[in-house]
């Protein structure tokens, strides 16, 4: 359903974006709407592309690596000095999670690992 709503938003924003083109509205003072209604129509049309591969990457990739990437996005945003550092930590964060079992001890949901298997009887 989403899906075709971004498709249905996507033609109304390119539509009014050609009728007001085609109108002769490009050459008075709404020429930063038609161009605003074209930019905006063309990235949902793409979203609207995008939207199967967005939901399948959204829900196989672990919300703490989500969570830490808009971290670190925003962190870049704020202090662009940090950049050489943001990656050092997202890998430190990676191995501590995967290596550790940080979750687990938590009482979240981690990597599963394998129990032991008994010893044989001599």
């Amino acid at each position: 359903m989403k899906r075709l709503q971004i498709g249905l938003i996507a033609l109304v924003l390119l539509g009014s974006a050609l009728v007001l083109w085609m109108m002769g509205y490009v050459a008075n003072a709404m020429a930063g709407t038609v161009g605003g209604l074209l930019r905006v129509g063309l990235v949902m049309g793409a979203l609207w592309l995008a939207m199967p591969q967005l939901s399948a990457f959204f829900t196989k990739t672990p919300k703490w690596l989500l969570i830490a990437l808009l971290a670190a996005v925003v962190l870049f945003a704020l202090q662009p000095k940090l950049l050489w550092w943001i990656p050092v930590v997202m890998i430190g964060v990676w191995l501590l999670y995967s290596r550790f079992g940080v979750s687990q001890a938590s009482g979240g949901t981690g990597p599963v690992r394998a129990p032991r298997r008994p010893k044989r009887k001599a």
